[in-house]
């Protein structure tokens, strides 16, 4: 299986980002695993991870950015594409037309956006108090930690 991740802030090694990395770097044990992140990012996974470097640094309206990720998910070709946070729910969202493959959105903030969550199939949420706040059909919450 393919797996895209797609995670759009800076790298500062905050929740969001010290998630993906984890995660990326765990499916890659196995399965292919594709990042598309900002160029800060370089340094954080391991070798088996492929990482396409998209300057999501521009708005999640530029077109330089939609045309970047769209063309590195083509690409790809991946089975799956798993978006963290809302600035990549949204990139998604405006170009999915293009892309029809199955799609997770991972919600890492009480802030959903409800309308994202509806254009994608199945919502991961890291609280249950986030999970309060969503209406959808496939919603699951996986708790943030190690274990």
């Amino acid at each position: 299986m393919r797996i895209c991740l797609v995670v759009s802030g800076r790298n500062e090694l905050g929740g969001v980002e010290r998630h993906v990395v984890d995660l990326a770097n765990g499916l890659s044990q196995e399965f292919e695993v594709h990042v598309i992140a900002d160029f800060s990012f370089s340094d954080q996974f391991n070798s088996a991870v492929w990482l396409h470097q998209v300057p999501f640094t521009l708005s999640r309206f530029s077109p330089r950015l939609l045309v970047a990720v769209s063309r590195a998910i083509k690409g790809i070709s991946p089975d799956l594409i798993h978006a963290h946070g809302n600035k990549a729910a949204r990139v998604l969202t405006l170009i999915d037309r293009q892309h029809t493959v199955p799609r997770i959105l991972t919600v890492h903030n009480t802030k959903p956006v409800q309308q994202l969550c509806e254009r994608f199939d199945r919502i991961i949420t890291v609280t249950t108090q986030i999970k309060s706040q969503i209406q959808h059909p496939s919603v699951t919450t996986i708790l943030n930690g190690r274990g």
